[in-house]
């Protein structure tokens, strides 16, 4: 049946490898753009670059309380000398860059310096009531 429809239309079976290659192509060359434009992450990972930006401004305030509770603790080290670097480095560099690259550097602090404190202090909560 499939070769009486190609022989009505018209299409020989080397028409029919060209369609299925370019229909491939065409879903290759759709995920390529999905994912350098970033919103394949934001579809994988359900976070996107505006979050990271939201979730690092969240998470200043949480910080400043793991160092009024866990002063001599590793902890509360850690977040001390982050926000002291976020106090005199990051956060009044953030006013002379442009979105993207804010939105960029925020990512990257959380991700390497906010994101594993609070992990930390997670665990610490976690133990304190078993």
């Amino acid at each position: 049946m499939f070769s009486t429809t190609m022989s009505a239309t018209g299409i020989s079976n080397l028409g029919v490898v060209f369609i299925v290659g370019a229909l491939f192509l065409a879903i290759v060359l759709a995920t390529i753009l999905i994912g350098a434009s970033g919103k394949f992450s934001t579809l994988m990972n359900g976070v996107d670059k505006k979050t990271y930006e939201k979730l690092t401004y969240d998470s200043i305030p949480k910080l400043r309380e793991i160092v009024s509770l866990y002063s001599n603790r590793l902890v509360g080290i850690q977040a001390r000398k982050f926000l002291e670097k976020w106090d005199t480095l990051i956060e009044p560099s953030l006013k002379r860059l442009s979105r993207s690259k804010k939105r960029e550097t925020l990512r990257t602090v959380f991700r390497s310096d906010i994101h594993p404190i609070l992990e930390v202090y997670k665990k610490l909560i976690t133990q304190r009531r078993q």
